[in-house]
């Protein structure tokens, strides 16, 4: 069964042609319609993805992170990395801001 279908002309900038083209030439797709379609399949899928919102636990876990890190309760991310490949044992307390040992 053979989808119906119709013909549209559009502009293109000089540039969007060259895009539709090359794709064209690659071997990817077998028309400049093929990859108009897909296009306007793409930004369709775009428009029905609805956006994500921060749930209230979220905003809270966020607002407590700017709370402590105004107090300076946090770490690097190079004494996070530092922290991790080390014995759990050897751990600094949390919070602390000690720098890793020179040359890690």
């Amino acid at each position: 069964m053979k989808k119906e279908s119709t013909t549209i002309n559009i502009s293109l900038t000089r540039k969007l042609e060259k895009a539709v083209r090359d794709r064209v030439k690659s071997g990817l797709y077998n028309s400049a319609s093929e990859v108009m379609r897909e296009a306007l399949r793409y930004v369709i899928a775009l428009e029905t993805v609805p956006e994500a919102e921060a749930t209230p636990a979220e905003l809270k876990g966020v607002r407590r992170g700017a709370r402590e890190h105004e107090k300076g309760q946090h770490i690097t991310l190079d004494n996070l990395f530092y922290d991790l490949g080390r014995p759990r044992r050897l751990l600094r307390k949390k919070g602390s801001q000690k720098s890793p040992p020179k040359g890690r």
